[in-house]
């Protein structure tokens, strides 16, 4: 029998990273922002979050010497990567392009911004998903 802990790991991993968004924001803004669980960027970086927990959980269930396990691990760095690097800079384009846009009262319809994520942001995804794996691999 197949073991559901790979789904425990991902939607608890959701569960927090999407709660820790919210309660990040509000903190910042001072008022609830349940908005901001729904958003792209912000903190943590749920994206990595889960990927890092589905290929954590690969490598205590499958071992971390399989080609399952490097096969996650090059997802991962791609969603990593993709997160800081381009995702960003996309957003970081769409924001300036809107300034413009509104500032000479174009008829130009604005962009929808799609945010990336900073180091950090990504950084505590990682973390989130590393410690929900492994806490649903020895406790579940």
């Amino acid at each position: 029998m197949e073991s559901p802990r790979y789904l425990i790991a991902l939607a608890v991993t959701c569960a927090v990273a999407y709660m820790t968004k919210v309660l990040v924001s509000t903190v910042k803004a001072k008022k609830f922002c349940i908005k901001s669980g729904l958003e792209t960027g912000g903190m943590p970086s749920a994206h990595t979050a889960f990927i890092v927990s589905v290929t954590i959980m690969i490598g205590l269930e499958q071992g971390f010497l399989s080609p399952l396990f490097a096969l996650a691990t090059a997802i991962t760095a791609i969603v990593m990567h993709d997160s800081v690097k381009v995702r960003y800079a996309v957003g970081e384009y769409g924001e300036a392009l809107n300034s413009l846009i509104k500032e000479r009262k174009s008829n130009v319809r604005q962009v929808k911004i799609v945010k990336g994520h900073k180091s950090a942001e990504v950084a505590a995804g990682t973390l989130l998903g590393m410690v929900v794996a492994l806490a649903v691999f020895y406790y579940i």
